[in-house]
């Protein structure tokens, strides 16, 4: 655990911890019994300002009657090093939404996780004590998480376009752009056609040519230009399977720093694309059932009023979706680069690195899809 997450958790004083118990439990007349245990969530985070995810439990007891309790904290460091996703997330703005209970009572199937307390110390560190998710449905997601919860988002868009909300929050716009709209994209297809005899490359990219990969960068950077002009919607931002929980009937959603003003379908791009950045079972459930995905959403959008077209959605969602695609194809490149990340990667992606190329290979079939779908959406 981070050495300053840990002097953090263990200054945290005894009465803020008995606060965040009785509002777990609802029982506000009760006592704690000893100290709480801290538990390290690990996982890698898009924001380097987030040095810590903790669970924390204990048990406190009411007129002789023990209840156990529970609380996920996450530590950010506003003065660390924000890595790239600076320039589109905010810690600020995610504090605000727990801090004001944004979203909670919108009736809607997909709501922040909630928050027990909010707290920031030494004028330098935020810390969001949230409800522990870790009893939902964890991923690798199987095909039906994914469904509905693009229905839930599609819900959530709609709802917020129809209500035109307007928030007590300085939000962004056009993250999507700001994340995918790089030169270094066509630059690393440029070296994998140079580099198309690698036999990494060659198991990948085995039955479809390789150029095609850089045809649909260049189709993407268009894309991304045209989604400028798409309708937009307060959007969720972040939305990809390890932000989102299935909870019964619900999705719980944590996260909100990158909650922005993106085009409609966005959102679902997200969900779907950002699998091809985790698990390798996962990423071939996302891809097969991507169609599915998409429809599920625009069925969230109109249960929701939305009446809009669905060209200009399905542009916002490949906005997205085609970002985190194209990272597969750069794949056996990018994978086998610092054999220092082995270790990590094979546990991200839940593969050995020599059998994911093969693994990938269906996947770099239907790259001439989703070239030939560009070119009629750019029409």
């Amino acid at each position: 655990m981070n050495e300053q997450v840990e002097n953090l958790l263990r200054n945290t004083i005894r009465d803020d911890l008995l606060y965040i118990a009785q509002g777990v439990l609802g029982i506000p007349s009760m006592e704690l019994d000893g100290d709480p245990k801290f538990e390290e969530i690990t996982a890698s985070h898009n924001d380097d300002r987030t040095i810590g995810i903790v669970k924390v439990s204990g048990s406190a007891s009411e007129n002789g009657t023990q209840h156990d309790w529970s609380s996920v904290v996450k530590v950010i460091d506003t003065q660390a090093g924000s890595g790239a996703a600076a320039i589109w997330v905010s810690p600020a703005n995610e504090t605000k939404i727990y801090e004001l209970g944004l979203f909670m009572d919108d009736g809607l199937p997909l709501r922040p996780a909630k928050c027990y307390l909010t707290e920031t110390r030494e004028d330098r560190f935020i810390l969001l004590w949230l409800e522990d998710l870790s009893g939902a449905i964890q991923p690798p997601w199987m095909p039906e998480h994914f469904i509905n919860a693009a229905n839930h988002l599609g819900q959530f868009n709609g709802f917020h376009a129809r209500q035109q909300t307007e928030l007590p929050l300085e939000l962004g716009r056009d993250g999507f752009y700001q994340r995918w709209s790089k030169p270094e994209r066509r630059q690393e297809y440029e070296r994998l056609i140079e580099a198309k005899d690698d036999k990494y490359v060659r198991a990948t990219w085995d039955g479809t040519p390789v150029e095609v990969g850089l045809e649909l960068i260049l189709l993407f950077e268009d894309l991304l230009e045209k989604a400028k002009e798409m309708p937009h919607v307060l959007a969720f931002g972040d939305s990809h399977s390890r932000n989102m929980f299935p909870v019964g009937s619900s999705t719980v959603g944590i996260d909100w720093a990158g909650i922005s003003y993106e085009p409609f379908g966005c959102d679902a791009g997200v969900l779907a694309g950002s699998a091809f950045t985790f698990d390798v079972n996962e990423a071939e459930r996302a891809v097969e059932n991507e169609p599915e995905i998409f429809d599920s959403y625009v069925l969230g959008l109109e249960s929701a009023g939305w009446k809009g077209s669905r060209k200009h959605v399905r542009i916002g969602y490949l906005t997205q979706f085609i970002g985190y695609f194209s990272i597969l194809g750069n794949s056996p490149i990018s994978i086998f680069a610092d054999e220092s990340r082995r270790s990590h990667l094979e546990h991200r992606l839940g593969a050995k690195l020599e059998d994911v190329p093969e693994r990938m290979n269906p996947v770099m079939a239907l790259f001439p899809k989703y070239v030939a779908e560009l070119k009629q959406l750019l029409k």
